[in-house]
């Protein structure tokens, strides 16, 4: 009796690290695609013919596909919106109070301003309840080939939706692949 006990034991314990491993974006590499956009992501700020958001079949850390941001020309228009960016809402499995990570990769080509990942975590009535960013910690600009960056954050227990962003500020093409947001260790 005592060995099953810790046997049960044994697959809990194995089963919630397997959990917490989970990956909770979806489509976290662009590969499937639909009418040439990624299933489960939406592109916020698109202002032709300044900004271009494709899915790059020749350009990906793993896989086939990863999902690019270019800008031409930094109008008055993109100042006053705001950084474009391709976003993802999550309302499903969320770690309320939990600290979950996000990792990705970002590659960029001549970027005057940054490339960077935000979360945003939303309450009922879709207001900011918390805030994460690669911003700070690990922006990326210029000419950068595959670049892992990531950052934890908790997510405030009031929250309904988690936003993921990835966003390019200012000039250039930044690429995006390889998106996970899992419970932190």
């Amino acid at each position: 009796m005592r060995g099953i006990c810790i046997f049960c034991i044994l697959i809990t314990a194995f089963c919630s690290i397997c959990i917490s491993q989970d990956n909770i974006i979806s489509n976290p590499g662009f590969e499937n695609v639909e009418e040439n956009l990624p299933v489960n992501w939406a592109f916020i700020g698109w202002f032709k013919p300044e900004v271009k958001f494709a899915i790059d079949r020749d350009k990906s850390n793993k896989g086939k596909n990863s999902a690019s941001i270019l800008i031409t020309e930094l109008t008055d228009r993109l100042k006053e919106f705001g950084p474009p960016n391709w976003a993802q809402n999550i309302t499903d499995n969320i770690p309320l109070g939990k600290t979950i990570r996000l990792d990705a990769i970002i590659s960029t080509r001549k970027v005057k301003g940054i490339a960077v990942i935000a979360v945003q975590c939303l309450d009922r009535d879709g207001q900011l309840a918390g805030f994460g960013t690669t911003q700070y910690d690990h922006p990326v600009s210029g000419d950068t080939e595959w670049t892992n960056i990531g950052f934890n954050m908790k997510v405030p227990d009031n929250t309904k939706v988690i936003r993921v962003l990835c966003m390019l500020s200012g000039t250039g093409q930044a690429w995006f692949d390889d998106i996970r947001i899992s419970e932190a260790n």
